[in-house]
C-alpha cells in the first residue's frame, strides 16, 4: 500500500484504481471534490448554498454540536448527510486555516479505509471555503447509514448476532492494525451495526496513520482501550469484549 501522503494525492485526481472519476474544482474562494461529474451535478444545490440545510424548517437534524451538525436530506433517490465543520474560537479558526480541514480528513480516511475493506459510508462530496490557501468552514457529504450504535445492538441482539459483533469488532481492529491506521474515537457512537449485519465505522477527521508499526500498535492499543472503557460500568460485557479483542 502506498504512503498516505501518496494515497492522499491519488483520491484528489482521476483514478482508475478506486473505480473513481474524481472531479476537483478550485477557486480562490472554495475547493469543490465530488466522486464524479453525477455527484457533483446532482449536489449543485449544496455547493451553492451549503448551509441552507440546516436554516429550512422541518430539516431532518441528526447532531447540532457547537463543532459539528449534521443534517439528513434526499438526493437521486437516495439518503444523504451533510456534516458542516465549524471552529469555534479564534485560536481555532487560525489553526484550521492552516491545516487540512475535518471534511478534507474524513474524505481521505473514507476512500482509504474503504480500499481496506473497512465499512464507512461512501463519501460524495466534500466542500471547503477558502480564501487562497486559507480554510474556512467545510462541508462532506456522505450516504446515510441507518444503523444502531453498536452497544445498541449487541444489548438487543440475540447469542448469534452478539457473536457476529464481536467477530467483525475483533476483524475492524486486526485489519486496521494491518494497514497502521488507529481511528482515535473508537466509542460505540461511531461504530453503527446494519440491519444486515455489517459494520460501519463514522466519524472519521481523528483518523491516523502511523509510518511504523511500533506506532500502529500503539494506536490500535488505544483504540481497544477507548472501546473497552465505555463498558466500565458493566464488568462482564467488558472482559467478554478484552477476550475478543485480545485475540485481534
Amino acid at each position: 500500500m502506498p504512503p498516505f501522503a501518496d494515497h492522499r494525492r491519488i483520491v484528489f485526481r482521476d483514478l482508475e484504481c478506486l473505480s473513481l472519476s474524481v472531479i476537483e474544482q478550485r477557486s480562490w474562494q472554495r475547493r469543490v471534490v465530488a466522486r464524479d461529474r453525477h455527484a457533483l451535478d446532482v449536489l449543485a444545490p449544496i455547493v451553492r448554498r451549503p448551509d441552507r440545510l440546516f436554516e429550512i424548517e422541518g430539516a431532518h437534524l441528526l447532531h447540532m454540536a457547537a463543532v459539528q451538525q449534521i443534517a439528513r436530506f434526499e438526493a437521486d433517490g437516495q439518503a444523504l448527510v451533510l456534516k458542516r465543520y465549524v471552529a469555534t474560537t479564534r485560536a481555532r479558526r487560525l489553526r484550521r486555516a492552516m491545516t487540512t480541514s475535518r471534511a478534507a480528513r474524513s474524505w481521505h480516511a473514507a476512500h482509504r479505509l474503504l480500499e481496506i475493506g473497512v465499512g464507512t459510508p461512501r463519501p460524495w462530496l466534500m466542500l471547503e471555503q477558502r480564501f487562497g490557501p486559507l480554510r474556512g468552514r467545510a462541508w462532506l457529504v456522505t450516504d446515510f447509514c441507518p444503523g444502531m450504535h453498536v452497544d445498541e445492538a449487541y444489548r438487543l441482539g440475540g447469542r448469534n448476532e452478539r457473536d457476529a459483533i464481536e467477530t467483525s469488532l475483533a476483524r475492524l481492529f486486526e485489519l486496521m492494525l494491518s494497514h497502521r491506521i488507529s481511528h482515535r474515537d473508537t466509542k460505540p457512537a461511531n461504530l453503527l451495526w446494519t440491519k444486515d449485519g455489517q459494520l460501519q465505522v463514522i466519524d472519521l477527521d481523528s483518523v491516523r496513520y502511523h509510518w511504523t508499526r511500533a506506532g500502529a500498535v500503539r494506536g490500535s492499543l488505544r483504540d481497544r482501550r477507548i472501546f473497552l472503557d465505555y463498558w466500565r460500568d458493566e464488568p462482564a460485557l467488558q472482559q467478554q469484549f478484552a477476550r475478543r479483542l485480545a485475540t485481534a
